[in-house]
C-alpha cells in the first residue's frame, strides 16, 4: 500500500548520509542517517511518529535499525523460528531491556547479550514474557502476542 511516511529530519544533522531508504515506488526518503563524529558514528531514525515506524515501514528497514542498534549495544535478537518481524526492542542504561511484540500471535526471542556490560543473570521484572534459559549471556524469551517484556540484566 502506497502511503505517505510521517518522515523528515526532526532535527539537524549537518554532514549526515542517508544510509537506509523507503519509498513506495514514486518516492524515496532516508528512514535512518549516519555522522560521523570523532570516529564515532551517530545514527537517527527520521520519523516524527514511532507508530509509523511499526505500521508503514518496511520489515527491512526494522531490521537494519535492530542490526544498528546491535552493533552500538551488543545485544542481539532473532526469532527462535522463522524470520523476526513487529518486534521492538529498547536498552536502557541501567541495565532493564524492554522487549515489544507487535505481532498477534506468540514469540519465542533469542537474546545475545554477549557483546554488552550486563553484570547481573537475568530476571523478568514487568510485562507477560517468559524468561528461559539458552546458554551463558544468552537466554530464550516468550511472548504472547501484542505483549511485552520487562527485563532485568543489572
Amino acid at each position: 500500500r502506497a502511503v505517505r511516511l510521517p518522515v523528515g529530519p526532526i532535527i539537524r544533522c549537518r554532514g549526515a548520509e542517508p544510509v537506509v531508504w523507503a519509498g513506495d515506488g514514486s518516492e524515496e526518503w532516508p528512514v535512518v542517517l549516519r555522522r560521523r563524529s570523532g570516529g564515532l558514528g551517530v545514527v537517527m531514525m527520521c520519523v516524527t511518529k514511532c507508530p509509523g515506524l511499526l505500521l508503514e515501514y518496511p520489515e527491512p528497514v526494522r531490521q537494519a535499525l535492530r542490526d544498528i542498534a546491535a552493533e552500538y549495544t551488543g545485544v542481539r535478537v532473532a526469532a527462535r523460528v522463522g524470520p523476526l518481524s513487529n518486534v521492538s526492542i529498547y536498552l536502557y542504561s541501567d541495565g532493564h531491556l524492554l522487549v515489544m511484540n507487535h505481532n498477534s500471535y506468540s514469540l519465542v526471542i533469542e537474546v545475545d547479550y554477549r557483546k554488552a556490560r550486563f553484570s547481573g543473570k537475568p530476571r523478568v521484572v514487568g510485562g507477560q514474557a517468559k524468561l528461559g534459559e539458552l546458554a551463558e549471556e544468552m537466554f530464550l524469551l516468550e511472548l504472547p502476542g501484542r505483549s511485552y517484556g520487562i527485563i532485568e540484566c543489572a
